[in-house]
């Protein structure tokens, strides 16, 4: 036991064995006492300070509605009624506030748009075979990074677009006029969904702007699901144990090459060997919609209700808003890109059956 004085009439006493600390003042009647390691033996939790787990079921901060004048009731009094009964609340039934979901899936994506270094086109012949004719298949957006991307045939694009927003299949069996084969999704389609989901660069967004001509451009989606004591964390202002470490991860996609996917247009398909790729992250899109971002909570069904002039299409800032919470972190740091080409010969047709005759 060390007895050390602070001076003034004040004397302070630490017992190494019990690990606790004692202190008085000649002007106070009392002597205080602590834990020595005040973070392990009292470990405060507040609402605000410190910091909090995530507590069991029976445990947390909850709201109780109660009467503020139970000796009253209607009988006794005609002026005087229970709010609670009129809202048709509980009385005396506590509820948790503020409770963390179990898991969260964020998103990110990377873009590769091929491209070649010129401008490149081919001889078209027309069904009637009588004329031929020069047509570009590539494509340099305006305001674009000057490269010339691979063009996707309007006609195949306008269609799988209305599609799919209506609904249904991206090629639908009737409108194959080739082979007549339902398509329920394509490269085609894959993209536009995608394009939809993130945030793309105004200049290349030629889903949302229909004035720039649509081109090839693959999106490669990486997921990481959080779990529930990390999304305590970052409320927190902690970092979640996911930021601590790297892992690896690989999206493939492959496709075949039809009138309807991607290159589908280019009749020398040996130009997809002198490409190059434009590559760049994008962000997932948030939700700005007032009621998309509380359709998913638990509220009374009677307490939804939609503002006077504000359809539920129109509550979205004019502006844009802040894009939450996929701008305030980044889920990909590195990435590779590699690409693979496979041109099979076309298989000649077997030769024809010949019969032969024996006599005897």
């Amino acid at each position: 036991m060390v007895d050390t004085p602070l001076g003034n009439g004040a004397r302070m006493t630490i017992d190494s064995a019990k690990g606790k600390l004692y202190w008085a003042d000649d002007t106070l009647d009392r002597i205080s006492s602590a834990y020595a390691n005040l973070h392990t033996e009292h470990n405060p939790r507040t609402m605000w300070t410190s910091y909090g787990t995530v507590p069991a079921d029976n445990e947390g901060i909850k709201l109780e509605l109660k009467e503020s004048f139970p000796e009253l009731t209607p009988v006794q009094s005609q002026t005087t009624s229970s709010l609670i009964d009129v809202c048709g609340f509980q009385s005396a039934v506590p509820k948790n506030v503020g409770q963390i979901r179990q898991t969260k899936e964020i998103s990110e994506a990377i873009v590769v748009i091929p491209y070649l270094d010129s401008a490149a086109s081919q001889e078209i012949t027309t069904t009637a075979g009588n004329e031929t004719t020069q047509q570009q298949f590539t494509v340099t957006p305006e305001n674009g990074p000057g490269n010339n991307f691979i063009r996707i045939p309007k006609w195949s694009f306008d269609g799988q677009k209305k599609n799919i927003e209506d609904g249904k299949s991206a090629v639908p069996g009737a409108e194959n006029v080739i082979s007549g084969i339902e398509y329920k999704t394509t490269t085609i389609s894959d993209m536009i969904g995608m394009m939809k989901k993130y945030i793309i660069p105004p200049n290349l967004d030629f889903v949302k702007y229909e004035d720039i001509d649509p081109f090839v451009m693959y999106i490669f989606e990486f997921n990481h699901t959080l779990k529930r004591e990390e999304l305590a964390d970052m409320w927190q202002g902690v970092m979640p144990q996911s930021a601590l470490k790297m892992e690896n991860d690989e999206v493939i996609i492959s496709h075949k090459i039809s009138p309807f996917e991607f290159f589908g247009n280019i009749q020398d398909q040996k130009v997809l060997g002198k490409m190059k790729y434009f590559v760049f992250k994008v962000k997932k899109k948030g939700k700005q919609n007032y009621y998309k971002m509380t359709e998913d909570s638990k509220d009374d069904v009677r307490f939804k209700f939609s503002f006077a002039n504000d359809s539920v299409g129109d509550a979205t800032p004019p502006g844009g808003n802040y894009n939450w919470p996929y701008d305030f972190f980044s889920l990909i740091e590195k990435a590779k890109v590699e690409t693979k080409f496979t041109i099979k010969k076309k298989t000649p047709p077997p030769p024809p059956t010949v019969e032969t005759e024996t006599g005897e």
